[in-house]
């Protein structure tokens, strides 16, 4: 594990170039860092905002990096060079950009109830997206860069990024929506934010085919994994500690009816976290072990983990027959789960 310091100011952004060997963090002092995550050394400041920063992201080949500042501009670095290449601005704040994944469009959300579309090779503005009643708080292109989902304190909506017609509107959340992720076939659409539910609606049909319910946690983002098996939401609580949950992301199939579940694992038992927190390494893996056998008939218990000065950090078991990896949520500690 490495602590990457430099940053005076709460980090609020960050996010790893293509081939995992850059990390650009962004702070409330509107600071704009570069990282080098293998060896931990800061590779400088590339810029300070006006306000603070929201967002940054990479391009797939590496090329640019742009950053989202409350002081109505985008950044774009080029990377080879480490020079600011343009300065986008904006009529209000900007919450969040994205990169499509073949380069082509930078988009922005802002809090003037827009998003703009960018072309990422001449900067030309190319469009507007507009019709939404509130702030915009984060866009997501599909997979083959061909849509854009758009949320914030309205609907969510699915648009065609070449022609900026409206294709979907997708309901179901209020509040402001915070995690908004596409599976990597495209063919889902995740969603979560103020009302502490994950919704996943098919994108063809925008019908919705899965709510995960019974969160304590105000969900900030979402991320399926790359095989699209899994869905990560992470978040805050007012009280206790802030988890991240992991669910198994079901196939389902659009033509069935959908399905609500209203605690997906199911809560355990506080005394029983409490007390297998406290205990001792061995005695916590020997506990969440057991749990596991009994909520995933089938599971063998057989756990690898790491343990330094008698703290679980890293975990590894086979999930062939688990459904329900709540148990882990004992082990406070852990950084790593495999």
């Amino acid at each position: 594990v490495r602590v990457l310091k430099g940053h005076q100011s709460e980090v609020s952004s960050v996010a790893f170039g293509p081939d995992d060997k850059l990390l650009a963090s962004g702070d409330l002092g509107g600071a704009v860092r570069l990282w080098d995550p293998e060896a931990a050394t800061d590779l400088g400041l590339l810029v300070r905002h006006k306000g603070s920063v929201r967002s940054v992201a990479f391009t797939q080949d590496g090329r640019w990096l742009a950053s989202a500042g409350q002081d109505q501009t985008v950044f774009v670095w080029d990377l080879a060079l480490r020079e600011k290449h343009q300065i986008l601005e904006h009529e209000e704040n900007v919450h969040c950009v994205a990169f499509s994944l073949d380069g082509r469009y930078l988009a922005a959300a802002c809090s003037d109830n827009t998003v703009k579309l960018w072309d990422a090779e001449s900067w030309q503005e190319l469009r507007t997206f507009t019709g939404l009643k509130r702030a915009v708080r984060i866009v997501a292109f599909s997979p083959d860069s061909a849509k854009l989902a758009t949320g914030g304190e309205d609907a969510i909506q699915l648009w065609d990024a070449a022609s900026g017609e409206l294709l979907r509107t997708f309901e179901g959340l209020w509040g402001n929506v915070n995690g908004l992720t596409f599976s990597p076939d495209g063919r889902r659409l995740a969603a979560g934010g103020a009302d502490r539910k994950v919704m996943i609606w098919d994108t063809t049909s925008a019908q919705e085919v899965l709510t995960l319910q019974g969160h304590k946690i105000h969900i900030y983002t979402l991320c399926f994994s790359r095989d699209g098996r899994w869905l990560a939401a992470a978040g805050s609580e007012l009280t206790g500690p802030n988890p991240i949950c992991l669910w198994e992301a079901p196939q389902v199939d659009p033509a069935k009816p959908k399905k609500s579940t209203n605690s997906v694992p199911p809560p355990l038992d506080p005394a029983w976290l409490k007390a297998v927190a406290s205990m001792p390494a061995k005695e916590q893996l020997n506990a969440v072990a057991e749990m596991l056998k009994q909520l995933n008939p089938g599971f063998d218990g057989e756990l690898i983990p790491k343990i330094e000065n008698d703290v679980v950090t890293q975990l590894q078991f086979s999930t062939l027959k688990v459904k329900d990896i709540s148990p882990v949520q004992a082990l406070s500690q852990l950084q790593v789960l495999h």
